[in-house]
């Protein structure tokens, strides 16, 4: 019994201890496949291959994909400004005005009831305040018959003073307070309600000069409407070219020369990867394992 149980054990030490050395023979392992199949010049070889596809393209293709921005752009801001230019001769300037004055009138009367209302609720609030102070006055105070410094004052007690009329004037601040919040919040909103009237008038105005302008100018909805038909078929055609452009440079950067080179570095990268692979399954299978094993053994006998 005792000599199984050694046996055992030793059994169990010898699973382990080797548990330990194969890990160690398999990180060697490891490094040496990672030696073995190298890839650090394959990975020097394609940062340099990236940097030269770079260059390439931009010598190419960056000079005339900005130029095709460029005018992209100003033919954008042109069609941008003749479409407002457009809209100036179709717009019924005295009407909308009038509308928008109609409705600043309207906002300003608003504004002067939200004021009268601060107005008020500053007043209740105030008022509130000094029956507060009054009554802590006559509380403390030790003036004959009216002093009740030292008394005990009543909850309640109809025309006479009692702690109910403190509590009464703090209900009395608390509600006005509130009501002086939301007549503030409110004026502030009246107030950014009638600056947005203010500057539609204003860009109203400047959009109504700029129709006079434009007249004086020898301009008409008309001619404004070919110039601006022929503004968006110049967009357009530039907006092709731009695609086109792209179009050439996405097709060098996956067909050009250096393109090429950079997928045959990276496919010899995968090889040597995979070689690694390969190698440690190997190490891995159980017949090299069993080797593996008998070696030990061998050596520990």
């Amino acid at each position: 019994m005792i000599n199984q149980l050694r046996k055992r054990f030793r059994s169990l030490a010898d699973d382990f201890f080797f548990m330990i050395h194969d890990g160690r023979a398999r990180q060697v392992a490891a490094s040496q496949a990672a030696i073995d199949y190298a890839t650090d010049e394959l990975e020097n070889s394609l940062a340099d291959a990236r940097a030269e596809l770079a260059v390439e393209r931009e010598r190419l293709f960056g000079q005339k994909i900005r130029a095709a921005r460029a005018e992209l752009d100003a033919g954008r801001r042109q069609q941008s400004r003749l479409t407002h230019e457009l809209s100036v001769f179709q717009t019924d300037y005295p009407a909308k005005i009038k509308a928008k004055l109609q409705t600043l009138n309207l906002v300003r009367h608003e504004l002067s009831l939200v004021v009268e209302a601060i107005e008020q609720a500053r007043g209740d609030v105030a008022e509130a305040k000094h029956d507060i102070d009054r009554w802590h006055r006559r509380a403390n105070s030790r003036l004959p018959l009216y002093g009740k410094h030292g008394k005990e004052i009543p909850n309640h007690r109809f025309f006479s003073f009692s702690k109910a009329d403190l509590r009464s004037a703090h209900q009395r601040r608390e509600t006005a307070q509130a009501s002086l919040d939301g007549a503030r919040s409110e004026r502030d909103a009246v107030k950014s309600r009638m600056r947005g009237c203010q500057i539609a008038i204003r860009v109203l105005n400047a959009d109504r000069n700029l129709r006079r302008k434009l007249i004086a100018e020898g301009h008409s909805c008309a001619s404004i409407r070919r110039d601006l038909d022929g503004a968006r078929v110049e967009v357009e055609r530039l907006e092709a070219w731009e695609q086109s452009i792209l179009q050439s440079e996405c097709q060098f950067c996956k067909n050009g020369p250096q393109a090429r080179s950079i997928l045959a570095i990276e496919a010899q990268i995968s090889e040597q990867f995979a070689r690694r692979k390969e190698r440690m399954a190997l190490f891995d299978t159980p017949e090299e394992r069993a080797r593996r094993r008998a070696r030990y053994s061998d050596q520990t006998a």
